[in-house]
């Protein structure tokens, strides 16, 4: 009788902690909510870490740039001189937060759409439109 009552409360325990860890973060893959309703449906008590937890929640989650902030990079950067501007100048005229953009040009930069250069000298790396990237705009 004491060894279930032991087993229920670690139980009462792991829920606990996977109701933290899922309040805590933003956003899950549906198949993360299927995986867990199934535990909790069949009883399944599998010793899962919360750090293990974790680790699989943060490989599932996808950050991307919004949309918004794709355009008005490329628009950014067809209305420049060249087609180039530094970082710091793309940013600004593009009106986004350093790290929006510089998602954003990790996005467009996987897809060919820009170039960055590595400016050693001033630190100040410079973004450049590629031909497939100008006739997207």
């Amino acid at each position: 009788m004491m060894e279930k009552v032991i087993s229920h409360l670690n139980d009462s325990k792991q829920l606990k902690e996977r109701k933290q860890l899922m309040e805590k973060q933003v956003k899950f893959s549906l198949s993360y909510y299927f995986d867990e309703l199934k535990r909790q449906k069949n009883g399944n008590t599998r010793n899962e870490s919360s750090e293990i937890m974790e680790q699989r929640i943060q490989s599932e989650r996808v950050i991307r740039a919004p949309a918004t902030a794709t355009i008005s990079v490329l628009r950014a950067l067809k209305e420049a001189e060249g087609y180039t501007l530094t970082f710091m100048a793309l940013a600004k005229s593009a009106r986004l937060k350093l790290d929006i953009c510089q998602e954003a040009l990790a996005q467009l930069s996987s897809e060919e759409l820009v170039e960055i250069e590595p400016d050693f000298d001033t630190g100040n790396d410079r973004v450049r439109l590629t031909r497939k990237g100008a006739d997207l705009v």
